[in-house]
């Protein structure tokens, strides 16, 4: 059977001229030959309502063709059907072809309703029948979706964003922020290997190739920053490497853009820092002009440093609640989808234009600059602002119907009296679901518990006649197969404190951040102490000796006195050398390593490590970030060293006394 019926005849006819012909012939108006041709009927299809209008009356003959198309459901159940698929899709438990078709044979049979014997071999409806039916529903498509994590599903609910929109109020009513004091930031990533675009190929072919530069690409992370009022900052390009060569890294990219390096090419809170005194420059804020920066709560951007520096520039920072930019950061609403297509385009071009040549990270920057110039513009910018309701302000500007992806998440609130069942308790808010970002505000109707939610299709047993059928009264696919609801919670003590939307720079979130801060160090500092006490009281005999022959007797007699001296004269100051012990990466033995201070704490130590150049006693910087050292963990302060400028020794230093009994690495 051909997917589209093709008719050979026309069978159609207008009605009027039908019925206007059979009284012409009742009124002797012609004969039956002249009347058909007349009124342009056939004269067998004439003569056949002839004789029924001489046999019922005229009044009581329907001149509408009888003949239609048969269908398994009637309009109303097809609608039923159809609206279930939406509501499925809306929640991101959208259904394939394959499981529509088994859903529509069992809600055929639920129903008692006539199918083709193939329905009943497959156990699904027939492909030409999803065909009509997509027809049919022209609200309906078979899209591909976007894979979204259960965590980003969830956290976008009514609870969390309510809270995003009360908060953004206040301060926008605190500091009267106009539309070009309102900005956001965030980051992304560009690698020299993109998706690949379509091209043009060879109609059939199974396998089509596309050149890239290699195997795997490599990653830059490039920051935006965009305004409400359509404007844009310069990008800040963050390159993985330990070394920063503007001449070389920055060519070709836009006037005014920022080079920064780090080892694995993301962000961290050093970068961070440079990033915001990048902002402050271009947009010139202080506490006289206040200025509010959106970007969510990653662990780089909400630093001690940061939020103390944004304090005293007049710098407002609204994070955006855990898992929900994808709603409600500007960037990624209309920004950073153009950014990445046009990207791929230039990467493409610049790959047509320089043959077999391989497109490396410097060439990032000029081909980035171009992309972002094209998707960074007035109106992308103001429709992602505007889009996400925070500028204008609409805090209504989501629907019911955009909050069903957590309606999966809603769950009654659990019962404190035993004897009172958890399932008739009426859905609210509970402190727990609020924490969680869970939503449930939902009408009880579409609350289900766990055991019915997984009643399996066989219990429903009761099928429906055609009189039900034709009153509207029939099994709804949402009996058969409820939607997807998540089991009953199961109340848990401890856990990672889950983030949230705040205003970092108030003073409340600012100790909080601080606490944290103080709460990392001392465990940190907790730690490496139990290891080192391990090391000497928990050793075996064998490990002891491992111990011994690892460090000299000259280093543990130097130990506790250098340690001691330190404690008392506080000879330890920003920039002397030190060399000090930390654990392995077994954790079990110390090693022994030149550092530099940094800054100087209550409790320890900042410090940056310096690596030995095997066979030479030199030292050279390593790609580590700072680390925080305990005073017990300090063996002896070294002199100043001695930096020596010939080029194969650049960037190495040496100190002018005997090491070689810290055996260091």
């Amino acid at each position: 059977m051909p997917r589209t019926f093709k008719k050979t005849t026309d069978r159609t006819f207008p009605e009027g001229d039908l019925q206007q012909a059979v009284e012409d012939i009742l009124n002797n108006h012609g004969s039956l030959r002249q009347v058909a041709a007349a009124r342009n009927v056939t004269k067998s299809r004439l003569a056949l309502y002839v004789k029924k209008a001489k046999e019922k009356g005229s009044d009581n003959v329907s001149f509408k063709p009888n003949f239609h198309q048969r269908k398994v459901f009637s309009d109303q159940m097809e609608k039923m059907l159809a609206d279930y698929l939406l509501h499925c899709s809306k929640m991101f438990y959208g259904m394939t072809p394959k499981k529509c078709r088994q859903i529509a044979y069992q809600f055929a049979e639920a129903n008692d309703v006539k199918v083709p014997n193939s329905w009943e071999e497959n156990q699904q409806a027939g492909e030409d029948w999803f065909t009509g039916f997509m027809k049919r529903n022209s609200t309906l498509s078979i899209r591909k979706p976007e894979a979204t994590s259960l965590a980003r599903m969830t956290a976008f609910n009514k609870t969390t964003v309510g809270e995003f929109f009360d908060k953004l109020h206040e301060v926008i009513n605190r500091n009267k922020y106009r539309t070009s004091d309102i900005f956001n930031l965030d980051e992304t990533g560009v690698t020299t290997v993109p998706p690949v675009t379509k091209v043009i190929a060879q109609k059939g072919e199974k396998q089509i190739g596309q050149v890239t530069s290699r195997e795997r690409g490599e990653l830059v992370t490039q920051v935006g920053i965009i305004c409400a009022n359509g404007n844009c900052l310069p990008p800040v390009f963050i390159f993985p490497r330990a070394r920063f060569d503007k001449t070389k890294m920055m060519a070709g990219a836009a006037p005014g853009a920022l080079g920064l390096v780090h080892k694995s090419g993301w962000m961290t809170t050093d970068n961070f820092i440079l990033v915001l005194k990048f902002f402050k420059d271009n947009v010139r804020c202080d506490k006289e002009h206040p200025v509010l920066l959106l970007m969510d709560n990653h662990e780089s951007h909400l630093s001690l440093e940061a939020i103390n520096f944004c304090r005293d520039n007049g710098i407002t920072i609204l994070t955006l609640p855990p898992h929900t930019s994808n709603r409600l950061q500007p960037l990624d609403r209309s920004v950073f989808g153009p950014f990445k297509k046009y990207f791929s385009n230039a990467v493409h071009s610049w790959m047509l234009d320089h043959p077999n040549q391989t497109l490396t990270i410097y060439s990032l920057p000029e081909l980035c600059s171009r992309a972002w110039d094209r998707a960074a513009t007035p109106e992308n910018v103001k429709a992602g602002f505007q889009k996400c309701g925070i500028s204008p302000f609409d805090r209504n500007i989501f629907q019911d119907h955009d909050f069903l992806c957590s309606a999966v998440s809603d769950r009654p609130c659990p019962s404190s009296d035993p004897l009172i069942p958890s399932n008739s308790l009426k859905p609210t808010e509970s402190s727990t679901d609020l924490a969680n970002g869970i939503n449930a505000e939902d009408p009880p109707s579409t609350i289900i518990n766990s055991t019915e939610a997984h009643t399996p299709i066989a219990s429903c047993s009761h099928h429906f006649n055609n009189n039900n059928l034709l009153s509207g009264s029939f099994v709804s696919p949402e009996q058969l197969i409820p939607y997807p609801k998540a089991k009953p919670r199961k109340l848990t003590k401890g856990g990672r404190k889950r983030g949230k939307c705040m205003i970092a720079t108030d003073t409340p979130e600012k100790e909080e951040i601080e606490d944290k801060s103080r709460s990392r160090l001392a465990k940190k500092s907790k730690a490496m102490k139990n290891v080192f006490q391990g090391d000497k009281t928990d050793s075996s005999d064998e490990d002891m000796d491992e111990v011994i022959l690892k460090d000299s007797s000259s280093e543990m007699e130097l130990d506790d006195e250098s340690d001691e001296c330190l404690r008392s004269e506080s000879d330890a100051v920003e920039g002397n050398f030190l060399v000090v012990k930390v654990p392995s990466e077994k954790g079990r033995f110390a090693v022994n390593f030149v550092a530099k201070v940094e800054q100087k704490l209550l409790d320890g130590l900042h410090v940056q490590f310096y690596k030995r150049t095997i066979p030479s006693n030199r030292f050279r910087l390593t790609n580590e970030a700072s680390s925080f050292i305990t005073f017990s963990q300090v063996i002896t302060i070294l002199p100043k060293p001695i930096e020596d400028n010939r080029a194969r020794f650049k960037g190495m230093l040496y100190f002018n006394t005997d090491i070689s009994g810290f055996y260091l690495q």
